[in-house]
């Protein structure tokens, strides 16, 4: 596998097409009110912590969000109801915002860093080995054995073997920063974020050649990307809004409104997405059928959601704790865990019943045993 700082493969210049501004939507009513009792701290982040840290995320800005004030849990176990338990926290990388997991390794990136820190699933170690990514990370999905990281001050999708986390290949080349990534069945999809209010633009990518299959351009941006058995779906980043994309054209199908401000992160399984939007401490779970929208109160500023058997798991950037809802029921379980401040990007290991979360201010990544069985 050649070197990831080796020279860029340029992908094909996108035939764009602009998607009108006044699309269809089905409006869902909001949530009601549901406010937790928080630390003091929380509210220093709650008016800036969105915009702030989204701005790092997507690779517009990387200036330091204020953090939450509170305690910092101890590596000593302790456990929720729920049978949630910190079994330790591990310090990686400089505000670890990209944090996923595959076989015996979790993968960490930080916005700030150029290397991949690799952890080892199994016993918690740090791995010497850290590849060489480039600045800028924002986003990976697994897909074709691989890692696909976008790397935004690189303007390159850089692809990482997911067994053992070696660079494959030579970066792809893209014309703007790369915001979120996600895999279909046959292709990688990327979303561009040039900034200052210009129109963002989803390219669909050829995995083997990195060669552009299809591009558009959403004037309302995208924030999160999703793929199903028969779309891919768009979180709009100016909007309160899904929308529903063609996985062979890469052109908007429909839009769905959901609740009253942008959706930060987007899962989907088994006929529905969840939602998570940060400005009304909600989740929502979104069937793809109907477009019915249910909203899941949570804690402070629900920003990164994963699932695990038969529940999602959310981090509340704000209240610095973990929730976890069931799928079946659509209500939070148990109690919430508490966490290092300012949780974020998660990770879920089925095989070793575990829950991986990164916390930017303090450079940590924390384990957690789930004792659900994923």
């Amino acid at each position: 596998a050649a070197p990831a700082d080796a020279p860029t493969v340029s992908a094909a210049r996108p035939n764009v097409i602009t998607q009108p501004q006044d699309e269809a939507e089905t409006v869902v009513q909001g949530p009601g009110t549901k406010r937790r009792n928080a630390l003091l701290g929380a509210a220093l982040v709650g008016a800036a912590g969105v915009g702030i840290a989204a701005a790092v995320v997507l690779g517009l800005g990387d200036d330091d969000p204020a953090p939450t004030t509170r305690a910092t849990p101890t590596a000593t176990a302790t456990a929720t109801p729920g049978a949630l338990k910190i079994e330790e926290e591990l310090t990686v990388g400089r505000r670890p915002n990209v944090v996923r997991a595959y076989g015996d390794k979790v993968f960490v990136g930080s916005f700030r860093q150029s290397r991949m820190r690799i952890v080892s699933a199994e016993t918690g170690k740090l791995s010497a080995y850290a590849p060489k990514i480039g600045l800028g990370v924002n986003d990976g999905a697994f897909g074709f054995g691989s890692l696909w990281l976008a790397m935004a001050r690189e303007n390159t999708i850089v692809r990482l073997d997911a067994r053992t986390g070696k660079p494959q290949g030579t970066p792809i080349s893209v014309p703007q920063p790369p915001g979120a990534v996600a895999v279909s069945k046959d292709a990688l999809w990327v979303a561009l974020v040039p900034g200052e209010g210009a129109p963002d633009t989803l390219l669909k990518l050829d995995p083997e050649t990195g060669a552009t299959l299809a591009s558009a351009q959403f004037p309302y941006g995208i924030g999160s990307l999703a793929a199903s058995p028969s779309a891919l779906w768009v979180a709009a980043r100016r909007r309160a809004q899904i929308q529903r994309v063609d996985l062979e054209t890469g052109q908007l199908v429909k839009s769905i409104r959901v609740g009253r401000h942008r959706i930060e992160d987007l899962v989907y399984r088994d006929g529905a997405l969840w939602a998570a939007v940060p400005e009304e401490d909600t989740v929502y779970r979104v069937t793809t059928k109907t477009a019915d929208a249910v909203p899941i109160s949570v804690g402070q500023q629900p920003r990164q959601l994963a699932f695990g058997e038969g529940v999602v798991y959310v981090t509340n950037y704000s209240s610095s704790d973990l929730d976890t809802i069931d799928e079946r029921r659509m209500r939070v379980v148990g109690d919430s865990l508490d966490l290092s401040v300012n949780p974020f990007s998660l990770a879920v290991d089925s095989e070793r019943h575990t829950l991986w979360v990164g916390s930017q201010p303090e450079n940590t990544l924390t384990r957690i045993a789930t004792g659900r069985g994923g």
